[in-house]
Order: C-alpha cells, then structure tokens, then sequence
C-alpha cells in the first residue's frame, strides 16, 4: 500500500498551478501576440494565489501535525467521524 501524505498532495497542486501557468503563457503568445502581457499577467495572478496557497497549505500541515503527531493522510481519520 502507498502511503500518501500531505506534502505529496501539496506538490501535486503546485504541479497543477505551474502547468496553468505554462498555458496562460502559450496562449498569449500564440493568440495574443507577442505585443500583448495578457498571459503573463494570468500568470503572475496564479504564481500570487500559488504563494497564499503555499502558506496556508503549510499552517494546515502544522495543525494537522500537532493534533495528530503524523502527515499521513491514511491515519488522520478524526475529521470523518
């Protein structure tokens, strides 16, 4: 059985933002042109909400850590009950 934890979950909604963030830029430079900054700007918005993102994800982790002294998502049960 694969173990999954909280960190893997988080990396792989990085993985999923920064793909955002490859298309955005594709977009703009293929539709836009290369005049306009339409698909940077996208970009900087998610890179923005991908830091906020980060830094919640991190005090959930703690909290998490703390109450239940593992990031195995598998044995954090509590909240099921």
């Amino acid at each position: 059985m694969t173990s999954i934890g909280l960190p893997h979950i988080l990396m792989g909604v990085e993985l999923i933002l920064n793909a955002a963030n490859v298309n955005f830029i594709a977009f703009n430079h293929f539709v836009e042109g290369p005049g306009k900054i339409t698909g940077q700007v996208f970009s900087i918005f998610v890179i923005v909400l991908a830091a906020a993102e980060a830094a919640i994800a991190l005090a959930i982790v703690l909290a998490i850590y703390q109450t239940f002294r593992t990031i195995d998502v598998q044995e954090t049960n509590l909240l099921r009950q």
